[in-house]
């Protein structure tokens, strides 16, 4: 299986090897592909992912609340604490407390609300926790990341707050990283 890029909202999905892609993302049989893409779909989890992120997609422009557990939006600013103005390297713990949305150099506004079930771990998971998040830290205790994991324990989002050390090629922090996937 291949690594499949360019589904949108960051997501990395397998593909099976024998589907050609022009561009590396897009099925040339495409008669074949919609043959096998509802097993592919389900298999892959690809419609939870899509489901989820339209759900926050359209939260985040409507201002209205997710019902999405895995990836909630915060919507409502008269109770909503935002915290902006980031320089790009890791974030101390104590800025993001009670901190439900960040708003990025470019003007982004991400929600990062942690789940109920939140906690801190230099190491950088791949599952976790159903319904959970994690705050993955630096050798200082700075956060770099927080990640949530759905009901399955399965990775589902993750939020960056570094450049990464490379602001060329990472021009916006905070920003919604990419998911990748191991089948």
């Amino acid at each position: 299986m291949r690594i499949g890029v360019g589904f949108g909202f960051g997501m990395g999905i397998p593909l099976p090897d024998d589907i050609p892609y022009v561009a590396g993302m897009c099925p040339v049989k495409v008669l074949e592909f919609i043959k096998r893409g509802y097993q592919f779909v389900v298999e892959t989890g690809l419609w939870k992912r899509v489901r989820d992120g339209a759900a926050a997609a359209a939260a985040l422009i409507t201002g209205r609340q997710s019902n999405n557990t895995t990836s909630p939006a915060a919507t409502d600013t008269a109770t909503t604490k935002v915290a902006s103005n980031f320089d790009g390297n890791a974030v101390p713990p104590s800025r993001l407390r009670g901190v439900n949305t960040v708003v990025s150099n470019r003007g982004t506004r991400i929600d990062i609300t942690p789940s109920a079930n939140n906690s801190t771990t230099a190491a950088s998971p791949i599952r976790g926790a159903a319904n959970s998040s994690v705050d993955l830290v630096d050798h200082a205790g700075n956060v770099r990341i927080r990640r949530w994991f759905g009901p399955n324990g399965e990775h589902v989002r993750d939020v960056h707050f570094t450049h990464h050390g490379n602001p060329g090629r990472h021009p916006e922090w905070p920003h919604v990283g990419e998911l990748y996937t191991s089948r």
